[in-house]
């Protein structure tokens, strides 16, 4: 594999927009094309069925924020080709997505492609938190997707190859509800550097750089 790795950006919503996830969207993809180089966003359109996804979008944030995550992941079978037919095209080295684990459900990789994975929290963890509980009475008709979700959660996560996570509580909370294998599942930090070496060994990024890959601190 080259020094310089061809590395694919997967999440639903474009890098390109400061706003997205709180500005930590552009701040991951920033820091991989600062420090690693030769990174390609994927269009996260949905492929024949896109109008559906810009309808949504035309929604009020507030509906969309929640509405668009959960179709895609009802949706996957159907959004996923769409994806796979670019990751084939540019023949990468490192997938890594960011926040949408959603947009990994039925998604096949092209053989030798390495996944990675970093959000500062997953769905289930979330709602289990004090923050995701105090909203639990505002979105009681979702608890019937929760088992769902935890299920597809489970099975992207323990097929990626490493998933990378800002704090030990978010670890360690992933790790009992996702039964996740200890050398896939690591902590780093935002703001300081990989010390594994396992990040630097997926992106080729040197060993300095590998803190603000990961943290999206450039």
């Amino acid at each position: 594999m080259p020094s310089r790795r061809k590395i694919a950006y997967l999440c639903d919503l474009s890098p390109h927009d400061p706003l997205t996830y709180s500005g930590g969207n552009a701040r991951i993809f920033n820091a991989l094309q600062e420090h690693v180089g030769d990174v390609t966003p994927l269009d996260p359109g949905w492929g024949r069925i896109d109008c559906l996804r810009r309808l949504i979008l035309a929604m009020p944030k507030a509906v969309s924020i929640r509405l668009l995550w959960r179709v895609q992941l009802a949706l996957s079978s159907l959004i996923a080709p769409a994806i796979q037919k670019q990751l084939a095209r540019g023949r990468f080295d490192v997938l890594v997505g960011a926040y949408s684990f959603h947009s990994f459900a039925a998604l096949k990789l092209p053989p030798g492609v390495f996944s990675v994975y970093t959000a500062d929290a997953t769905p289930t963890t979330y709602k289990r938190s004090v923050v995701g509980q105090s909203f639990d009475r505002y979105l009681r008709i979702s608890r019937l997707l929760d088992p769902m979700i935890m299920r597809v959660e489970r099975r992207v996560f323990r097929n990626l190859n490493l998933m990378i996570w800002p704090t030990e509580w978010l670890k360690s909370g992933a790790d009992g509800l996702y039964e996740l294998k200890p050398d896939r599942s690591i902590v780093v930090p935002w703001g300081e550097c990989d010390r594994s070496g396992a990040v630097g060994r997926a992106t080729g990024a040197k060993p300095r750089d590998t803190g603000a890959v990961c943290s999206g601190r450039a």
